[in-house]
C-alpha cells in the first residue's frame, strides 16, 4: 500500500518503502490461483486486518481523506483497506483473461474507437483510482493495442508475485526509464503506428535534472496539493491526442470506464514550459 502525502511533504512516493507482508501477499495470491476468488478473499481479509492494525500512519491518512468526501468513522477506513485490497485481488483476474464473470461499463468509449478507426495513437491518461489495469480488457475488446508505461519500484513485491501467477501481465508493459531518448521514441514509434500508450498521471516524481521537482499547485479536496508535470510533458512529446481514462470499482467484479478527451494535442512552447503547465 502507499502512503498517503500530507499537505507538508513533497517527498517523492518511491522513496516510501514498499508496504507489506510477502508471505500473506503470497498465501493470497496462491488461493486465488488454486481455489478461486471467493476462497481468497478471507485471507485477504486477515491480510487487511493486519495492515489496519499496525500502521497507524496509513489508518490516519485515510481517516483524514474520508472525513473530507463526508464518510467519517474507522468502519468506514477498514472498509477503504478492503476495497483497495480486493481491487489489487481482482488484478489477477485481469492480466489473467479471466474476464468473463465481470461487469464492466464503459462511458466515451467512442472517442477511443474514433481514433481506432483513423488509425490514430493516442495517449490515455490514468490516476490510482479502482483498477487501471482494466485498460488490458479495453486494448483486447476494441482490438487496440495498448502500451502500458509503469514504475513499479515501489511495488517490487506485489509485481513478482503478480509476474509469477499471471505471467501475460508483461504483455504490453513497459518499465519507466527515466529520461530515457530511447524509450520516448520507441513510444513516438507506436504512437505513429496507430498504437496507444497508456500512463498515471497522479504520482509524484522525484526531483528533476534541474535539482527541482516539476510541479503545479492546486487546491485538492480543500488543502494545498502538488501535481506532475512529468505526464503532460511525455504526451507533448508524442504530439497525439489525449484522454483521461477512469477505472471505479462500483462493486465486486464490476467496474466503470470512462474515456474523457482531453487535448487534441498538447502544444508547449520551448522557452516556457513551466509556465504553460501552470
Amino acid at each position: 500500500m502507499e502512503r498517503a502525502m500530507t499537505e507538508t511533504s513533497t517527498t517523492a512516493w518511491r522513496a516510501v518503502r514498499e508496504k507489506g507482508s510477502r508471505a500473506g501477499i503470497l498465501l493470497t495470491a496462491v488461493a486465488h490461483r488454486w481455489l478461486g476468488a471467493w476462497l481468497a478473499e478471507p485471507i485477504l481479509w486477515g491480510v487487511v486486518a493486519y495492515f489496519f492494525l499496525t500502521d497507524a500512519g496509513m489508518r490516519n491518512a485515510s481517516r483524514k481523506y474520508l472525513q473530507k468526501v463526508g464518510k467519517p468513522g474507522w468502519r468506514n477506513v477498514y472498509r477503504h483497506y478492503l476495497s483497495f485490497a480486493l481491487t489489487s485481488l481482482e488484478r489477477m483476474d485481469t492480466w489473467n483473461d479471466r474476464l468473463n464473470s465481470y461487469s464492466i461499463h464503459y462511458f466515451g468509449i467512442e472517442h477511443l474507437d474514433r481514433l481506432a478507426a483513423a488509425h490514430r495513437g493516442a495517449v490515455l491518461i490514468g490516476a490510482h483510482m479502482g483498477n487501471i489495469d482494466s485498460l488490458r480488457a479495453l486494448g483486447i475488446r476494441r482490438k487496440v493495442r495498448i502500451n502500458i508505461l509503469m514504475d513499479r519500484r515501489n511495488s517490487r513485491q506485489f509485481s513478482q508475485i503478480l509476474k509469477r501467477y499471471a505471467p501475460q501481465m508483461e504483455e504490453g508493459v513497459l518499465e519507466y526509464e527515466p529520461g530515457s531518448i530511447d524509450q520516448l521514441l520507441q513510444l513516438k514509434s507506436a504512437v505513429e503506428n496507430g498504437e496507444v500508450v497508456g500512463l498515471l498521471g497522479d504520482r509524484l516524481a522525484a526531483e528533476s535534472a534541474r535539482g527541482a521537482a516539476r510541479v503545479s499547485e492546486a487546491l485538492f479536496l480543500g488543502e494545498r496539493a502538488l501535481f506532475p508535470h512529468a505526464p503532460f510533458l511525455f504526451a507533448a512529446h508524442l504530439q497525439c491526442p489525449v484522454l483521461l481514462v477512469f477505472s471505479f470499482r462500483r462493486a465486486r467484479r464490476a467496474y466503470d470506464f470512462y474515456v474523457e478527451p482531453f487535448a487534441e494535442r498538447i502544444e508547449l512552447p520551448e522557452d516556457s514550459r513551466d509556465t504553460a503547465l501552470n
